[in-house]
């Protein structure tokens, strides 16, 4: 019973990843853009780099540092670090291709603030789980625009939506 359930199991995720006969010649991408952030109510800007295991399955990570936001005698900072995996829902395989996302983001945040002349900091980090989709429209054969939308639900109620749009270039 065992044998059989993983066997079974097994067949049906190879069926899942083969769904392209066609193979894919570049693996890795990196790239950059600019993002906005609503939690954080700020731009930032971005890099990117992507590893594309299947047709259907890639992996990305991206660090985003957000610019500082400036209120009288306030100071904020914020980055962020993010690991997802995207699964490729569609591809035409000439032009578009549109995923999934879901994976972690780990926030990073800082404080500065002036009070009658002296300074005071603190810091932190909070974990975070991301959700969302993408897309990936080849402007040629290796250079891509990438426009996401995700939503990263944290552990400290700092909750955000963040849309970016950048550029990949596929090596």
């Amino acid at each position: 019973m065992k044998k059989t359930l993983l066997t079974s199991v097994i067949v049906a995720l190879l069926a899942l990843c083969a769904t392209h006969v066609k193979a894919q010649e570049n693996k890795f991408s990196l790239g950059g853009g600019a993002a906005y952030a609503t939690g954080i109510k700020n731009v930032g800007f971005f890099a990117k780099g992507m590893y594309h295991f299947t047709p259907r399955w890639e992996a990305a990570a991206s660090f985003t540092y957000f610019l500082p936001k400036e209120q009288e005698n306030i100071t904020t900072n914020f980055s962020a670090l993010d690991a997802n995996v995207h699964y490729v829902f569609y591809n035409d395989e000439y032009k578009l291709a549109s995923y999934l996302l879901s994976g972690i983001d780990v926030l990073f945040g800082s404080t500065d603030v002036e009070i009658m002349g002296k300074n005071f900091s603190d810091s932190g980090t909070v974990l975070g789980f991301n959700m969302g989709a993408g897309l990936r429209y080849q402007l040629s054969e290796r250079l891509a625009l990438n426009p996401e939308l995700k939503y990263v639900v944290s552990t400290e109620d700092n909750n955000y939506l963040s849309l970016s749009i950048g550029l990949l270039f596929s090596f």
